[in-house]
């Protein structure tokens, strides 16, 4: 159900319609929620996640959507007062957090659709480097993925985007109009590139785990931020179509 093109606004908007249409289906209290469409959005940093995030959310909510997109959980209060200086202890609270939001959203009495930012599979990625830091022994990474793979497996999450950015246009994105070209601690010439490295190496992982699995990729180098939810919509919106069977003359 792919297409080249991208749909128009009031195509997007009729099978998004459509789509809420047939989700959102009466039931008793007594009865199970019924599936929320779930989306994780992870990626390189200044790649447009959250911009993009922000016009998804704002499509959905136009098109009658109740939508809930949950914190970072860098922002969450107990991953952010640095309590512990145990390394394992910090990551594990990341994980607890989007274990939750993936737990809990995916079937929901209160929302039609959730982004999860930074989820399942970017967990993924911390392990991997952190196991390249040193800072978790073997045993305790290879308990931690294998728990976050049998999220992925139990297929709660509807669709994973991956943004990702040639490292000289994230540079000049985050510096460009800066005061500073002074280099952060992440974002750099060297730590993009590992980045870049290691998330290749873990999508590959996962697609040889799970060759199923509903996975987008997005290169936004040379896209707006209008451009990119275009193209979010355009993937979406017909596999969406597709899980829930759903039929609209404008996916072929």
């Amino acid at each position: 159900m792919s297409r080249d093109r991208q749909f128009t606004e009031q195509e997007a908007t009729s099978i998004a319609t459509l789509i809420r249409e047939t989700i959102d289906v009466p039931r008793r209290k007594s009865e199970p929620a019924t599936k929320t469409i779930l989306v994780d959005f992870f990626g390189m940093p200044n790649a447009g996640k959250t911009q993009t995030t922000k016009n998804i959310e704002r499509f959905f909510r136009r098109t009658g959507y109740n939508v809930f997109c949950p914190p970072e959980t860098a922002e969450i209060a107990a991953v952010r007062n640095l309590s512990s200086s145990d390394n394992a202890v910090f990551q594990m609270r990341h994980v607890d957090g989007v274990s939750d939001w993936v737990l809990n959203l995916s079937h929901s009495r209160d929302f039609h659709l959730a982004i999860i930012s930074r989820g399942l599979i970017d967990m993924l990625y911390w392990y991997e480097r952190g196991g390249e830091k040193q800072l978790f022994d073997e045993a305790h990474i290879q308990a931690m993925k294998n728990w976050i793979r049998e999220q992925i497996f139990m297929n709660l999450v509807d669709a994973y985007f991956f943004f990702t950015c040639d490292p000289k246009a994230s540079l000049e994105r985050e510096y460009g109009q800066s005061v500073t070209t002074q280099r952060g601690s992440n974002v750099n010439e060297k730590g993009l590139a590992r980045a870049t490295h290691l998330y290749a190496q873990v999508i590959r992982d996962v697609q040889e785990r799970f060759p199923d699995l509903p996975l987008f990729t997005i290169d936004t180098t040379r896209l707006t931020i209008q451009e990119t939810g275009q193209e979010v919509l355009r993937l979406l919106l017909p596999h969406l179509c597709q899980k829930f069977a759903v039929n609209h003359p404008a996916i072929s």
